[in-house]
């Protein structure tokens, strides 16, 4: 009987502590991210990015800018990669776009991409299959 409640405890806390490192990548995820390259492709491309800056609210929402001006906004949400063996990802982020000034925004709307590294200052984000475009975000100094 003892050993079942050690189990239980112990059952409970590790979901307690997983559950709090997802809240803490949700807070750390969030402000300003500056476009620094767009790659990958089925040819290796690198195509110029068309945008200058991401910004992850904290409540959910995100805008893409560039030169000051709005490009595209909406919701996103923050989840567990979907099988967790893409790129070693451990999150994924499903963008849902509101708005688009230019309606063809080349960037993983309105659907999961994967977080494949985060660090303070760097978020490096992949589309789920092995021929897309991966995106490299650093924060303004």
């Amino acid at each position: 009987m003892k050993t079942n409640s050690i189990i239980i405890l112990l059952a409970v806390i590790l979901i307690a502590l997983c559950g709090c490192k997802k809240i803490e990548f949700r807070n750390d995820i969030s402000g300003q991210w500056n476009i620094n390259r767009i790659s990958g492709g089925f040819i290796l491309q690198t195509p110029t990015p068309y945008f200058d800056n991401l910004y992850l609210k904290k409540n959910n929402h995100y805008f893409i800018y560039r030169n000051d001006t709005l490009l595209a906004s909406g919701s996103y949400n923050i989840d567990k990669a979907m099988n967790g063996i893409f790129f070693g990802a451990k999150y994924e982020i499903l963008f849902r776009k509101d708005y688009d000034i230019e309606k063809r925004l080349f960037f993983p709307f309105d659907e999961s991409v994967a977080v494949t590294y985060y660090s303070s200052d760097t978020l490096y984000l992949h589309d789920y299959m092995s021929d897309g475009f991966g995106y490299l975000f650093t924060r303004p100094k």
